[in-house]
C-alpha cells in the first residue's frame, strides 16, 4: 500500500499532476479510507478526481478509480446523497468500460446499493444486491468471500425494509457457513453471530439470542479465563441479551459485576469504565428507572469533564445519553437545555453540516417539539430538515424523523399548509422505501440488464 512519503517524493520529482503521482495519490487515499481517515483527506480525494479528469481525461481508468475512491470516502462519512450521485456514474461507467460482471463493476454496484440502503429507497438496494449475488455466485461459487459479503449486505437491506423473515433466514445460513469455513472463534463468524443475535431480539426470539451469547461466553472463559477482555465483552453482551428478554435481575447483576472489574483494573475514569456505566444507565432507562439512569450519567459527565475536558468524545457521548434520559423521564426542558450545549460543541468540533452535527440538531428539534417549545422547534427544525435532506437524503430515516417533529410543530402553531406539505413528503418517502423502486433503475431503461 502506498504511503504518504511515496506521494511526497513523487510530487518533488515529477510534480503533483504527473500521471504517476496521480496514481500514487489515489493509492494513498485508499490507504487512508482503510485506516478510517476519510474525513481528514476528503478534500484531497475530491481534488484528485478533478486533477485526474484534467490530466488524464474523463474516461481514463485512473479517473474511474479516483471516483470509485471518492464514493467510498463519501459513504464512510455518511454523506449518502453524494455517494449515490457519484456512485451511479461510477457503476454505469465501469460497466461500460469493464463489463457488467467485472469485479470492479460489482464492487461499485455494492457501494451504490449501500448508499441507497441509507438514503432510500431501500428496496432498490435489494434489487441491486440480488443481481450482484447471482453474478458472484455464478463466477466464484456459493461460499466465496465476495458472495458471503453480498449476503451480509442483503441481510441489512431486508431488515431495513421489514423483510425480517428473509433477513433471519440469511443470517442463520451465514453463521453456519462461516462456522464451517472459518471456525467458531473466527472474527467473521463472531460478527455473523452478533448480527443473528440482534435479529433474534428484534423478532422477539430472545431465548435463541441468549443461547448464542451463553455459549460464546462459555467458550471465551474456557479459552482465556474469566477476566480476559473477550470474556468481559462476552458478559456485557450476555447482559444485553438478558435485558432484551426482560430478565432484568440477571442483566443488572452481570453488568454490575463487569463495572466493578473495570473500576478495579482500569480506574473510575477510563473510557472503557465509562462505556459500562453508560450501558448500565441505559439498562436503568429501559427498566423505567429514570432517576438511577440520570444519576449515573450526571456523575459520568462530571468525571469525564474533570479528567478529559468538556469537548472530549466521551463527555459528548455521555451528554447525548443524558439528554435522552431526560426525555424519557419527561424532563423535556432539561433535555433541550443540555442538547443546546451539546449541539454547540458538535458545530465547533465537527462543523455545521457534519452528519453527527445534523443528527444532534434533529435530537434538539425533537426535544423542543416534545416540550411544547414549538417556535424554537420550527427555528431549529427547518434547518435540520434542510441539512438532513442534503447530507442523508430525502428518504433517510433521520430526515423522516426531522420532518415528523417539524410537522407536529407546524400543526401546533396553526401552520396547517406547511404541515400537510411535510406529510406528503413523508408519504412519498414511505412509498419509495417500501414500494416500487425509482431513480436510477427507472432512468436506466433496460432495468439492470446491463449487469
Amino acid at each position: 500500500m502506498i504511503g504518504k512519503q511515496v506521494v511526497q517524493d513523487s510530487v518533488k520529482l515529477l510534480g503533483n499532476l504527473h500521471p504517476d503521482t496521480i496514481k500514487y495519490r489515489c493509492e494513498y487515499l485508499i490507504f487512508c479510507y482503510l485506516k478510517d481517515l476519510a474525513e481528514e483527506v476528503l478534500l484531497d480525494s475530491q481534488q484528485l478526481v478533478a486533477d485526474s479528469i484534467n490530466i488524464l481525461g474523463d474516461n481514463h481508468p485512473q479517473t474511474h478509480y479516483a471516483r470509485f475512491n471518492l464514493v467510498l470516502h463519501y459513504f464512510s462519512l455518511n454523506r449518502y446523497v453524494d455517494s449515490v450521485k457519484l456512485g451511479e456514474k461510477v457503476a454505469q461507467d465501469l460497466s461500460d468500460l469493464l463489463g457488467p460482471s467485472h469485479p470492479y463493476t460489482l464492487m461499485a454496484m455494492t457501494n451504490l446499493a449501500g448508499a441507497y440502503l441509507y438514503s432510500g429507497p431501500s428496496i432498490y438496494a435489494i434489487e441491486i444486491l440480488k443481481k450482484i449475488l447471482l453474478s458472484r455466485t455464478e463466477h466464484f461459487g456459493p461460499t466465496h468471500f465476495s458472495v458471503l459479503s453480498t449476503k451480509d449486505s442483503m441481510i441489512d437491506a431486508h431488515n431495513k425494509v421489514g423483510n425480517r423473515k428473509d433477513a433471519l433466514s440469511l443470517a442463520e445460513e451465514l453463521v453456519e457457513i462461516y462456522t464451517q469455513k472459518y471456525g467458531y472463534t473466527n472474527n467473521l463468524t463472531s460478527k455473523a453471530r452478533s448480527r443473528l443475535v440482534s435479529l433474534y431480539d428484534q423478532a422477539g426470539k430472545h431465548d435463541e439470542a441468549i443461547k448464542i451469547r451463553e455459549k460464546e461466553l462459555q467458550v471465551s472463559v474456557n479459552t482465556h479465563g474469566l477476566r480476559h477482555e473477550e470474556a468481559i465483552i462476552g458478559r456485557m453482551q450476555l447482559a444485553r441479551s438478558y435485558m432484551q428478554a426482560q430478565k432484568n435481575v440477571l442483566a443488572f447483576a452481570l453488568l454490575k459485576q463487569v463495572l466493578d472489574e473495570r473500576i478495579k483494573t482500569l480506574g473510575e475514569n477510563h473510557s472503557e469504565t465509562l462505556a459500562v456505566r453508560v450501558e448500565l444507565a441505559e439498562f436503568h432507562l429501559e427498566a423505567h428507572e429514570h432517576d438511577e439512569a440520570i444519576a449515573l450519567l450526571e456523575q459520568a459527565i462530571e468525571d469525564t469533564i474533570e479528567t478529559k475536558g468538556l469537548e472530549h468524545a466521551d463527555t459528548l457521548l455521555a451528554k447525548v445519553r443524558l439528554a435522552q434520559c431526560y426525555e424519557a423521564a419527561g424532563q423535556y426542558s432539561n433535555a433541550a437545555s443540555l442538547q443546546e450545549k451539546t449541539l454547540t460543541s458538535f458545530i465547533e468540533i465537527r462543523g455545521p453540516k457534519h452528519p453527527e452535527t445534523v443528527t444532534q440538531k434533529i435530537l434538539l428539534l425533537r426535544y423542543y417539539q416534545r416540550g411544547d417549545q414549538y417556535d424554537a422547534a420550527i427555528d431549529v427544525g427547518e434547518k435540520a430538515v434542510e441539512d438532513a435532506t442534503e447530507v442523508f437524503g430525502a428518504d433517510n430515516h433521520f430526515t423522516s424523523d426531522a420532518r415528523d417533529s417539524l410537522a407536529v410543530a407546524y400543526l401546533k402553531t396553526g401552520q396547517i399548509r406547511k404541515a400537510k406539505k411535510l406529510d406528503r413528503a413523508m408519504a412519498e418517502t414511505e412509498k419509495r422505501n417500501l414500494g416500487k423502486p425509482f431513480g436510477f433503475i427507472d432512468r436506466v431503461k433496460h432495468s439492470l440488464s446491463w449487469m
